[in-house]
């Protein structure tokens, strides 16, 4: 058979595309063997050490057959029923070990366990947490847990006491999970025992006991037929009860809403959310509506209700990380998607929250900018909603070069919304060229202004960037042509200023000094410190074999050697990689006092613009 040839390959690793070329034939041997459920010869022929890794290879080039999980599920079946029971725990736990691709494995669990098994309690048990434990952290963690639904169908009396030990266990998200598939599987079996524990635990006082009944409910009415007066009367439940299971009733509803595929049990979902989702809901509650919008906006005909939720359960939380990774997926799409509902979405959700922790998600934020609408933006960005400009201001910070404003819009803007806008974003500023930027974008709202204190403000400060970024700022705005008469006025006095500057800037000054209070200890350090290097130098056998050289620039550079000073030379190539803001660096203490009076002017013109927050 070829199927036995392209075995052998992959255990002495011989690399070839055997498999290609003999792809019909391999299948055929393949189904020839489910056929006749005639699995012994080819086991023979796949040594113990190698099993798992024949599985992997098998699952990457059967990956498109519907065969492939049949066959490999089966086939690690038969070669685990072929070891004593002893072995048989050994054998499983080697999918756990690092030589072996427990993903691609898990990949057939389902099919897997589907079949009777005759090991102990105590080993499932540990081998179920352990699983659970490794995979709790991946994608294709429900390829573990949609294992055990099948392993409870097909094992009833062992899922059950499984289920009583697990029971015993501390509480645990792997326990908590394995519990509710278990109790909910083998409730749709109308078992006595189950009806008994029901009743234990829904009337429970300890809430996590409570979690677990409820949450097993999903597993049940996934496997049979539910009518929603069911449903209605077990969510009003779990919402009538302690705040600590409001979660479980979000959860029965999303995963119900994506397993249903009755039409009116989807409706009701919706409904229902639409009625119970407000801002008070717990964290949990609020991941399990995002969850549920993310499947529901696949459907066009859901769209305008999954964002009335969305905007409902605003604010959610910026500790939520996993939450905010959600919404930006889900954001993402429904710009992409569906493009003229996500303007008025995005505008509604901003007045209710800040979405800063949007701003980390890199994916969205590239969306965003990548199609953004210059109209939408400038509304967001002249907004008198607060949250709506700060979004929009730090987009802008970070991606000014891929931004312009509709001009017409920005015409509508007065001086006191436009003075609050400029301080906001002068707080963000880090950079002389985004400045520049800003300048340029809002030449025309400059040259409107009529307020004497906004225009002095604007002539001080533009004046200031400019000379604290000579490159980035005074040199982009030196070269735009069509700048106002305020921009220019500044921009004269910044070359006088600069003009100045230059006459003295190819003087070697060797020291400066300051006299204070603390000029003695600074002497006194000097003084140490230059005796230490002088006889470190000394001692030096490197010391010995150069010159020590200083360098002195401006336009122009010279070295001082032991023999004197060089004859001073233009540099010939001269390349900066990042500016230094000089009058911040200069003068770092009077930028503090200038960001507080700044910071303090911002909350007083938020009080004066009426509708800002």
């Amino acid at each position: 058979m070829k199927l036995y040839k392209y075995i052998n390959d992959i255990q002495n690793k011989i690399g070839n595309d055997f498999f290609e070329i003999n792809k019909v034939d391999i299948l055929n041997d393949i189904r020839n063997i489910i056929e006749t459920n005639n699995y012994d010869n080819l086991l023979k022929i796949i040594s113990d050490e190698n099993f798992y890794e024949v599985l992997t290879s098998l699952y990457y080039d059967l990956l498109h057959e519907d065969i492939s999980k049949t066959f490999l599920a089966s086939l690690w079946y038969k070669k685990l029923i072929s070891f004593s029971k002893e072995l048989q725990s050994e054998f499983l736990n080697l999918i756990l070990s690092k030589d072996v691709n427990t993903f691609i494995i898990l990949a057939c669990f389902e099919d897997f366990m589907s079949y009777k098994f005759d090991l102990s309690v105590e080993f499932f048990v540990n081998w179920f947490s352990k699983l659970g434990k490794f995979v709790e952290n991946d994608y294709c963690a429900y390829l573990f847990y949609n294992g055990i639904t099948p392993f409870s169908k097909s094992n009833k009396e062992l899922a059950f006491k499984i289920l009583q030990e697990l029971l015993n266990k501390e509480y645990s998200e792997i326990t908590y999970n394995l519990i509710s598939i278990i109790l909910g599987t083998l409730r749709t079996l109308n078992s006595k025992e189950i009806k008994e524990l029901d009743k234990r635990l829904k009337n429970a006082d300890n809430v996590n006991r409570q979690k677990y009944y409820y949450t097993s409910l999903v597993n049940t009415y996934c496997e049979r037929d539910t009518d929603i007066e069911e449903i209605d009367k077990v969510l009003a439940e779990i919402l009538s009860k302690n705040k600590n299971i409001e979660s479980e009733a979000f959860f029965i509803a999303y995963r119900l809403f994506i397993s249903s595929k009755k039409e009116d049990i989807k409706n009701f979902i919706i409904q229902w959310l639409l009625d119970n989702t407000n801002k008070n809901l717990t964290d949990l509650s609020k991941y399990y509506c995002v969850m549920f919008i993310q499947c529901a906006i696949d459907n066009e005909q859901y769209i305008d209700n999954a964002n009335k939720i969305l905007i409902n359960i605003q604010p959610i939380n910026n500790e939520n990380k996993g939450t905010y990774e959600t919404l930006s997926f889900v954001l993402t799409k429904i710009l992409e998607k569906y493009p003229n509902k996500f303007n008025k979405l995005f505008s509604n959700l901003l007045i209710k929250n800040n979405l800063s922790e949007l701003l980390n998600e890199e994916y969205f934020i590239d969306t965003f900018v990548g199609n953004i609408d210059k109209i939408f933006f400038t509304e967001l960005f002249i907004s008198k909603n607060v949250n709506q400009r700060y979004f929009s201001q730090e987009i802008y910070i970070n991606n000014s070069d891929k931004i312009n404003f509709e001009n017409d819009i920005l015409a509508t803007i007065n001086d006191k919304l436009f003075e609050l806008i400029c301080k906001e974003i002068l707080l963000k500023i880090n950079y002389g060229n985004i400045f520049a930027k800003f300048i340029i974008d809002f030449n025309d709202c400059i040259n409107k202004v009529k307020n004497k204190k906004l225009r002095t403000f604007l002539d001080t400060e533009i004046s200031h960037q400019c000379i604290n970024f000579p490159q980035g700022c005074y040199e982009t705005l030196k070269n735009y042509n069509p700048a106002c008469d305020l921009i220019k006025n500044c921009l004269k006095k910044v070359e006088n200023y600069f003009d100045i500057i230059n006459k003295y800037k190819n003087c070697p000054i060797n020291s400066f000094t300051f006299s204070s209070c603390n000029d003695a200890v600074e002497k006194g350090l000097i003084k140490q410190y230059k005796e230490i290097m002088e006889g470190i130098e000394r001692n030096s056998t490197l010391m010995a074999l150069v010159n020590k050289i200083e360098l002195l620039y401006g336009d122009k550079h010279a070295h001082r050697t032991n023999i004197g000073i060089s004859e001073s030379e233009t540099y010939t190539h001269l390349e900066h990689s990042i500016e230094i803001p000089i009058l911040s660096f200069l003068n770092p203490i009077s930028e503090i006092f200038k960001t507080v009076e700044i910071n303090n002017e911002i909350l007083n013109l938020r009080k004066e613009i009426g509708d800002a927050k």
